[in-house]
């Protein structure tokens, strides 16, 4: 049964704290751990395990800002999550004081948090200028991407205390004889005009594969939801994947995703390009796609065993837009290596997507596995890339790049680490793998950059993994 408001844990942290290195212009990343141990209770989803459930573990952090207050943050994150599909479910904190103190709630998206759903997965968070929060989720009534499954939207209007009784924008795959599953939802509140909000996400259907762009849209404040709709239909042996929506100045949405071509007999993907549509009334049409760059990723591996890392290589490009109305989406990408190890691609639109610069690289050393990119711009116009790269072995690091003129030049800035990647949770698919999140989340605050990110716990067995937010100033060049 479903429980109003609810918040199975509400902490008020203590300012968990630490330091990292100065970045090279002399700024300054703090890091704080916003989560804690588990909330929920072993067996509390009512179904026999099946997988290996890692307890404690957070993994594939989100993060927004109120672009009306930059001290109101809200992340969000899987928790104790399932070697096969998805977790118990999910955890948010937030901060109203800038990130001094942050508080844990728990949308009541999954059966642990007291909704109707096994596991939940893929969940993103968006702060509206009415101070209201909103969570996306991917929930499913399944250990596999076959089976009934949601998109679920929860709203909270106390900016994130508690969490309202999801909205269910689709739900299907209950029929076993026909494959359809609703993948990587993401979620966008209108910055200028909160009754205004934005859900996104691919639905994937088999045979033959094929993937469109639907949209769903609130436009009374996330009160109710329009019809689902496919916005952007590729065709057979085409599948769009990890979409985002930004919304410009002037109000124009842009969407950017990665579209994957298939081979029509092994159901392979051969190829991929990240494109954008564009929509200038409100997501009630949109333009024909526009092809930013091809992807070129090899994906991440642990060097001492040469496992897979699942690190969202050709499926997971962000996106940001800057006070100016300019668009800055970065992805993981080989091209700058000859197609011997990832980096992190960027590229520019000054004209609403329209047109993109060739892409260039962002991280500093061209020599180590760059992966998992998130993008931000400041109020000042300065560009945040954040990514992890590995050092020695199996340790890596986390960073933030900065570029006060568009691109052009970056300072880099250590934020946290050396964790060791060989001790992340494993996933089934790909099988093995090791696993972070396919993505992490990064947000401007004002001039600040914060993100929201996972580390390895010096190989703790009953606690892998914890969430972190790095609250960095913005470079003055």
């Amino acid at each position: 049964m479903k429980r109003l408001g609810v918040m199975a844990v509400a902490v008020l942290l203590g300012v968990l704290t630490f330091s990292g290195p100065a970045a090279a212009d002399g700024n300054r990343s703090d890091v704080v751990r916003v989560s804690g141990p588990t909330p929920y209770p072993a067996g509390c989803d009512g179904q026999a395990p099946v997988g290996t459930l890692y307890t404690n573990a957070e993994v594939q952090p989100h993060i927004a800002a109120d672009p009306a207050n930059p001290r109101h943050l809200v992340s969000v994150w899987q928790q104790d999550r399932w070697s096969g599909v998805g977790a118990h479910g999910l955890v948010t904190a937030t901060s109203l004081d800038g990130g001094a103190h942050w508080t844990r709630a728990t949308p009541p998206v999954s059966r642990c948090a007291g909704g109707d759903y096994w596991r939940a997965t893929d969940s993103m968070t968006s702060v509206s200028p009415d101070g209201s929060a909103y969570v996306v989720s991917l929930s499913m009534n399944a250990t596999t991407a076959q089976g009934d499954h949601a998109i679920l939207v929860s709203k909270s209007g106390d900016g994130g205390l508690n969490w309202q009784p999801p909205t269910t924008l689709i739900r299907e795959g209950a029929d076993p004889s026909t494959f359809i599953f609703n993948d990587l939802p993401s979620i966008t509140a209108d910055p200028a005009d909160a009754r205004f909000v934005y859900a996104s996400w691919d639905r994937i259907v088999d045979p033959p594969v094929s993937g469109a762009l639907y949209l769903a849209r609130s436009t009374d404040h996330g009160t109710t939801w329009q019809a689902p709709k496919s916005v952007f239909d590729p065709g057979p042996d085409f599948v769009v994947e990890g979409s985002k929506i930004v919304v410009l100045p002037d109000g124009t949405l842009t969407a950017m995703f990665a579209l994957g071509r298939f081979d029509p007999v092994t159901e392979v993907q051969t190829s991929v390009s990240y494109q954008v549509v564009r929509s200038t009334d409100k997501g009630a049409t949109w333009s024909t796609p526009v092809k930013i760059a091809d992807g070129a990723a090899v994906g991440t591996k642990e060097p001492l065993s040469g496992a897979n890392f699942r690190d969202g290589a050709n499926i997971e490009g962000q996106i940001a837009v800057g006070p100016n109305g300019k668009l800055f989406a970065v992805w993981q990408d080989s091209r700058f290596s000859g197609g011997v190890r990832d980096g992190i691609a960027l590229s520019t639109s000054a004209d609403a997507g329209r047109t993109w610069s060739a892409p260039t690289r962002v991280n500093a050393d061209p020599t180590v596995q760059a992966f998992s990119p998130a993008v931000a711009v400041n109020t000042r116009g300065v560009v945040g890339v954040t990514y992890s790269a590995l050092g020695k072995g199996s340790s890596a690091d986390y960073w933030i790049a900065q570029s006060a003129d568009g691109g052009g030049h970056w300072a880099a800035g250590h934020v946290a680490g050396p964790f060791d990647l060989a001790v992340a949770p494993k996933v089934a698919s790909p099988p093995n793998s090791l696993y972070l999140g396919d993505y992490h989340g990064m947000a401007a605050a004002g001039s600040r950059f914060v993100s929201a990110f996972p580390l390895t716990r010096d190989h703790a067995p009953d606690n892998l993994t914890d969430i972190f937010v790095s609250l960095t100033d913005g470079a003055r060049y």
